[in-house]
């Protein structure tokens, strides 16, 4: 019988896709190993709130969706549906490395991931997602753990180079916040410390808010066509507290959003590496923030 009670787990499908989804007393998340391993739910079940946003045409399946116009953005934007996913081996624009063409927000956002049951019990839940990259030889895998009675996702994430020559490549994280969560006033937090690379033109449709050029120190950004050697206002964060690996959403996430906050709860820490936070942009209105780890394997 199916356990309905503290830490659980349920396999299924959504829109044909493969579905995994992880729940507690406390929240309710909801995985794709069939695209990506992309998060589509991370719901406070207290408050009956779901952190994500989706867009208004909703969850497609690459398989069933024909390439009108080929190029190296389509595959991400066709398929985007909102939510979280990870970008890899590299993010932004369309580029080439040693003679690969890599598309918009890299290979695994848009490939079916394998999914193993590594914890099953009313303490906690877990499931393993791995896929590898098409273009570049790396492999990836993460643990997605869940544990009865805790507002907190943790998530153990490593990529393998498989060849035997070294490799650059960059690990971001597309996540997008929606309403009732996301609303007017809210705050992004970040560490002091984090590199700002600004993309090299402008991307948004009312131009750029962060100078070109860089790399910039957060929290001080110089604005694009404002004061001159100044701080963008309001570009200063409070200090968040450390980032590290597993991944934590914790309890600061819903006590933040009762008090109007919006904190920088999801993020990488690599002691050797500087770290980036993709530009502020906008995609159907909705602010979208990402963060990204470059490095070297």
């Amino acid at each position: 019988m199916r356990r309905n009670w503290a830490a659980r787990l349920r396999q299924g499908t959504i829109e044909g896709l493969a579905a995994v989804t992880l729940e507690n007393e406390r929240l309710r998340v909801t995985v794709l190993p069939g695209k990506g391993g992309d998060v589509v739910e991370f719901l406070h079940k207290p408050t009956d709130t779901d952190l994500v946003w989706l867009t208004p045409r909703g969850l497609r399946d690459p398989r069933e969706h024909l390439q009108g116009a080929p190029d190296d953005v389509a595959p991400f934007i066709d398929h985007y549906e909102g939510g979280w996913q990870d970008v890899f081996p590299n993010g932004g624009a369309p580029s080439e490395y040693r003679g690969a063409r890599l598309a918009q927000h890299g290979e695994v956002a848009g490939l079916p991931w394998e999914c193993a049951v590594v914890a099953d019990s009313p303490e906690e839940v877990a499931v393993r997602l791995s896929v590898r990259t098409r273009r570049l030889p790396y492999r990836m895998e993460k643990v997605v753990r869940l544990r009865s009675g805790t507002a907190a996702l943790e998530i153990e994430a490593r990529a393998t180079n498989e060849s035997g020559l070294p490799l650059h490549a960059m690990w971001g994280q597309h996540i997008v916040y929606g309403l009732p969560f996301l609303r007017p006033g809210g705050r992004i937090r970040l560490p002091d410390g984090v590199t700002v690379i600004p993309h090299e033109t402008p991307i948004a449709p009312g131009g750029r808010r962060v100078k070109a050029g860089g790399p910039w120190r957060w929290p001080v950004v110089p604005a694009d066509g404002g004061r001159r050697g100044g701080p963008e206002r309001g570009a200063r964060a409070r200090p968040a507290e450390r980032h590290r690996l597993p991944h934590r959403l914790r309890r600061r996430l819903v006590r933040d959003h009762r008090r109007g906050r919006l904190p920088g709860g999801v993020g990488r820490h690599a002691p050797a590496l500087p770290v980036d936070v993709a530009g502020a942009g906008r995609h159907h209105g909705v602010p979208l923030v990402g963060s990204g780890v470059h490095g070297r394997s």
